[in-house]
C-alpha cells in the first residue's frame, strides 16, 4: 500500500515456486485476477539459497572453474535455460533477438547448461535490472555465482548498459550470500527499501484495534463517514485536486487518481469528514483469496489522531464480513514515509502473517 504520514506504499507479492532464483514480488496489473507488473514499480528479487564457495581470494571467485564456459545466449540456445528463472520472465529471456530487452548469460560443462543470469533492459537510460541469478544445486559453492554476474556485467556494458541494479528480500535465505556475492563484485552496500507486509485475521488481535486505544480514535471520528469509493461523486474529486493544486496536501504517489482502476468495490474506501474528503484506502483483488492494499492516506490532522487505524479497521471488517474466508491482505511501506514505517515495526509486526524488508544495490558499468 501507498501511504503518507501513517500510510505505506505499493504492494508487491508473489508466488515462489522454484527454489534458487531470485524471485519478483511485483506490483500486479489493475486488471482483475490479471497478474502483470505495474509499468512505473521497480521489480524486486527474491533470493534463497544461492551459496558462493568459499574463498578468501575475490579475484579468483571471478573467474570459472576450469571445464565451465559462460557465453551470451541467443534465442535458440535460451530455451535450455527456460526452466531457470521465474515463469513471468521467460518471455522476455526466449524472445527474439531483434525484441529482445533483456540480456541472458548461461553456464554449460561441456554442453551441459548449468546456471543462468538474466537482466532487464532499459533502451531509454541504458539501465538494467538483475531478474534472476540460478544455478543448479550440484554446482554450487564452486564460484559460479560470482563469476556468472561478473560475466552479466561485462556483456551488459558491451551492449551500452552503464549501470546495473537489483532488489531482494533481506529475510529470504541465501540473502547473505547475495550481499557477499555483490560485494566482490564491487556493488554498492545494500540500503533497505521497503517493508512487505501480509496480513490474515490475525492483524485484529493487535491492541490498537481494541479498546481503549480504539475507543479513543472512535470517539475522535465520531463525525466520519466511511463511504465505497466507487460512489464518490465528480464534486468530491473536484475538490481533491482543487485543494492538492492550491496547497500540496496529498504526497505525489498517493493521489486516488493514480490508483483507482479496476479497484476491489468491496473494500475500496473514503473518509468524508464536514463536508470533506480527507483520506482513503483503495484496494485492488489480486486472486480470489488475495487483496492487495494499494493506496492509504489520510490528512495530516487526522492522521495524528490514528485515522489511518480506522480506515485499517473498515478495510479489515469489510474484508472479513463480504469476502471468502482465508484471505490476505498485503501491502508494502517504502521506508521514506519513516513515521509508518515505524508504526509498522513496532506496532503491526507481531500481529502479521510475514514481514520482510527489502534491500537494494547497484553497480556502474
Amino acid at each position: 500500500m501507498r501511504s503518507g504520514i501513517f500510510s505505506s506504499g505499493a504492494v508487491k507479492f508473489f508466488l515462489f515456486v522454484f527454489p534458487l532464483i531470485f524471485y519478483p514480488y511485483s506490483f500486479y496489473s489493475r486488471n482483475r485476477y490479471n497478474i502483470a507488473p505495474l509499468a512505473h514499480t521497480p521489480k524486486l528479487l527474491f533470493l534463497h539459497s544461492f551459496e558462493p564457495a568459499n574463498s578468501d581470494h575475490d579475484h579468483s571467485m571471478k573467474t570459472l572453474p576450469d571445464g565451465y564456459h559462460a557465453r551470451a545466449l541467443n534465442p535458440l540456445e535460451s530455451s535450455a535455460f527456460a526452466g531457470m528463472t521465474y515463469p513471468r520472465h521467460r518471455a522476455a529471456l526466449l524472445a527474439p533477438q531483434d525484441s529482445k530487452s533483456s540480456v541472458a548469460v548461461g553456464v554449460y560443462l561441456d554442453s551441459q547448461p548449468l546456471a543462468l543470469a538474466l537482466a532487464s533492459v532499459d533502451r531509454a537510460t541504458h539501465a538494467a535490472e538483475l531478474l534472476s541469478l540460478f544455478c543448479q544445486a550440484s554446482h554450487r559453492k564452486r564460484g559460479l555465482g560470482t563469476a556468472l554476474l561478473v560475466s552479466l556485467e561485462e556483456e551488459l556494458k558491451k551492449r551500452g548498459c552503464v549501470c546495473l541494479s537489483c532488489v531482494w528480500s533481506s529475510g529470504a535465505a541465501g540473502a547473505a550470500a547475495l550481499d557477499r556475492i555483490l560485494q566482490r563484485c564491487g556493488w554498492s552496500p545494500p540500503q533497505e527499501r521497503m517493508l512487505l507486509c501480509t496480513a490474515d485475521e490475525e492483524i485484529m488481535k493487535a491492541p490498537f484495534f481494541h479498546p481503549p486505544i480504539y475507543d479513543r480514535i472512535e470517539r475522535a471520528f465520531a463525525n466520519a463517514q466511511i463511504f465505497p469509493w466507487v460512489e464518490i461523486p465528480d464534486d468530491d474529486r473536484h475538490s481533491i485536486d482543487r485543494r492538492q493544486n492550491d496547497s500540496p496536501w496529498i504526497p505525489a504517489d498517493l493521489v486516488p487518481s493514480l490508483h483507482e482502476e479496476n479497484i476491489e468495490p468491496l473494500t475500496s474506501v473514503g473518509v468524508r469528514i464536514d463536508g470533506e474528503v480527507v483520506g482513503w484506502m483503495l484496494t485492488h483483488r489480486l486472486s480470489p483469496l488475495v487483496i492487495r492494499y494499494t493506496c492509504s492516506f489520510i490528512r495530516r490532522d487526522y492522521a495524528l489522531r490514528g485515522g489511518i487505524i480506522m480506515l485499517y479497521r473498515q478495510v479489515i471488517w469489510r474484508q472479513s464480513d463480504q469476502l471468502p474466508g482465508g484471505t490476505s491482505g498485503i501491502w508494502t511501506v517504502p521506508l521514506k514515509h519513516r513515521q509508518m514505517a515505524e508504526f509498522v515495526r513496532r506496532r503491526m509486526a507481531p500481529y502479521l502473517k510475514s514481514f520482510a524488508v527489502t534491500r537494494g544495490s547497484a553497480r556502474q558499468l
